[in-house]
């Protein structure tokens, strides 16, 4: 079924659909889901993950990712890393699971160092951009961050993302920031999604959201030089 979520979305779905009950099994927060052999509780767990993704279950995906972790910290032996790559990666892709910036930027660090992933990450892969079929070259965290960031849920999170950008050593941000700035000016399309969604929330206010952002000076000026190009 896991496997099937990868080649076909649309049957996976479909089978998410008619099994979404199992997303509500759970031993609480401390117990693995099948106490009986960890390796395969963490399977199950990333089995329920994919399962609430597949029926926008948002909420509940995010509950099952900390049951998850939980589950593959626990885990000793050569499978750990591989799970807990399997784990951190879908996270990060699936947008549709909320996660706060500094949290999703702590798990891309944290995949990012595991052991064979490094190089994995870090490979340049062309990517096609919208504007003349340009062809623009992103490594896969880079590619990460700019999916993560252009989910934003509105200008708490881009100021929260700002402060967390800012806590990171100057290499990984300004290499994340210019990665943005190429692909296709993804920095204006965080900018703008994370206004865009601030602005449909009732007593939206908009001078005190840019006063808020202008706060956030230091990488503020920084994400604002990559969307103009500097």
């Amino acid at each position: 079924m896991v496997h099937t979520a990868s080649r076909d979305k649309n049957l996976f779905k479909r089978l998410a659909e008619e099994v979404s009950v199992f997303t509500m099994a759970d031993r609480g927060e401390t117990e693995l889901l099948f106490p009986e052999n960890a390796n395969v509780s963490a399977m199950l767990r990333y089995a329920q993950f994919r399962v609430a993704i597949a029926t926008e279950d948002g909420k509940r995906a995010a509950k099952i990712l900390d049951r998850m972790l939980f589950e593959i910290a626990r885990l000793t032996g050569e499978s750990k890393p591989h799970i807990l790559a399997l784990a951190l990666g879908t996270a990060l892709v699936e947008s549709s699971v909320p996660l706060p910036p500094k949290r999703w930027l702590d798990m891309l660090q944290t995949l990012t160092v595991l052991p064979g992933m490094r190089r994995v990450l870090r490979q340049q892969r062309s990517h096609t951009g919208p504007f003349g079929g340009l062809t623009m070259r992103a490594s896969h965290d880079e590619m990460l961050f700019i999916i993560r960031g252009s989910a934003l849920s509105g200008i708490d999170q881009l100021c929260e993302l700002v402060e967390a950008l800012e806590a990171r050593p100057a290499a990984i941000r300004d290499r994340y920031l210019a990665a943005a700035s190429n692909l296709s000016q993804s920095i204006g399309h965080i900018v703008a999604s994370a206004w865009l969604s601030s602005v449909r929330a009732e007593g939206f206010d908009g001078k005190a959201a840019a006063a808020k952002l202008a706060g956030r000076h230091r990488n503020g000026i920084a994400l604002e030089k990559c969307r103009h190009g500097h």
